[in-house]
C-alpha cells in the first residue's frame, strides 16, 4: 500500500470478534460481520505498509493491516462474512519473529494484533531453511 492507494482500501471500521482471526496452514482466515451495501460492494484487503521494510528490521515482524471501504454504502442489516489470504508470498526468514496486523476494529478503534512464529528446528531443516507459517 501506497499513500496514492491508502484511500483506495479505506479504513472504514469492521466488526470482528475476539478469536475471529487466526493463521492456520499458510492463510490468515478472518470472520466478520457485514453491515451490507445497498448498491456499491465493499471491499476487504490484506495490505502491506509501504514503509514497512524499516519497520520489519526494527521489531523482526511482518507488518500487515486489515484495510475496510464501505463506500459509505451500509444498510443497517448485518451478516457473517468471511476471508482468507494467502501467506505464502511473505518474506519469512529465520529471524521472523511472526506478523503484527493492524485493524480498525468498530468495538475496540485501532488496534494490533501479534502472531508469533513458533521455531522449530525440525520444521527449519525440514524445509531448507524455510519457514511454515502453518506453524503460527
Amino acid at each position: 500500500m501506497t499513500p496514492e492507494t491508502e484511500e483506495e482500501f479505506g479504513d472504514d471500521p469492521v466488526l470482528i470478534g475476539k478469536g475471529d482471526v487466526g493463521i492456520s496452514g499458510g492463510y490468515m482466515n478472518i470472520l466478520f460481520k457485514q453491515n451490507l451495501p445497498s448498491k456499491t460492494k465493499h471491499r476487504i484487503s490484506l495490505v502491506r505498509p509501504q514503509d514497512d521494510n524499516a519497520l520489519y528490521a526494527e521489531d523482526g515482524y511482518i507488518h500487515l493491516e486489515l484495510r475496510y471501504n464501505n463506500y459509505g454504502d451500509q444498510t443497517g442489516v448485518r451478516k457473517p462474512g468471511a476471508v482468507s489470504y494467502n501467506l505464502n508470498s511473505l518474506n519469512v526468514t529465520s529471524e521472523t519473529k511472526g506478523i503484527k496486523l493492524k485493524l480498525n476494529s468498530e468495538v475496540n478503534g485501532e488496534v494490533e494484533l501479534t502472531f508469533n512464529l513458533e521455531h522449530s528446528g525440525e520444521n527449519l531443516e525440514k524445509a531448507g531453511g524455510d519457514l511454515d507459517l502453518s506453524k503460527m
